[in-house]
């Protein structure tokens, strides 16, 4: 039997190498937006994002580039596995990113996902930490929240079920 490295077209130290190799470091938070850290421009390559000029948040998954209606990294969630939070904005609540990432992961087996403190009822004096809902809210250029909106035309915020189905949401 002959030796398998006589067929490979690398060294045996480019292997070893390889091997030793560490893994690159996924970073385990999850925005408010539904993405994971990684995919956010300005936290990979220093992309500034300053609303006041113009320039939003960018989120990027590969060739599929998507301008985030975060205006900056809010980490929501902490997992063993961010992989699912990869979903292009869509509708609130159950349609919007972080849901189906959340949907996604549960479906998996051994991925765990912690709550961060920012995982809070934006409705004023609200403060609930339990089931929250991502919904999308038009936001004045002064920050004044305007309306809730169904579609990724605003920016999200979290609310409780109380808030989320209309009450006040205050936030």
């Amino acid at each position: 039997m002959s030796n398998l490295s006589e067929f490979l077209p690398f060294e045996a130290s480019e292997i070893e190498q390889a091997k030793n190799t560490k893994r690159r470091f996924r970073s385990p938070f999850v925005c408010i937006c539904g993405h994971s850290e990684g995919a956010h421009m300005s936290r990979r390559n220093g992309f500034v994002v300053d609303p006041a000029a113009g320039t939003r948040e960018i989120c990027s998954f590969g060739e599929n580039k998507t301008e985030c209606k975060c205006a900056e990294f809010k980490a929501v969630l902490e997992s063993t596995d961010v992989r699912a939070f990869r979903y292009r904005a869509g509708q609130t609540a159950s349609g919007h990113p972080l849901s189906q990432g959340l949907a996604m992961t549960a479906r998996k087996t051994g991925v765990k996902i912690d709550k961060t403190d920012k995982w809070v009822c934006a409705a004023n004096g609200c403060g609930s930490t339990g089931s929250l809902y991502p919904m999308y809210f038009e936001v004045a250029a002064d920050g004044t929240v305007i309306r809730p909106v169904n579609m990724d035309t605003g920016h999200t915020f979290l609310l409780c079920a109380i808030h989320a189905s209309g009450g006040s949401s205050g936030a």
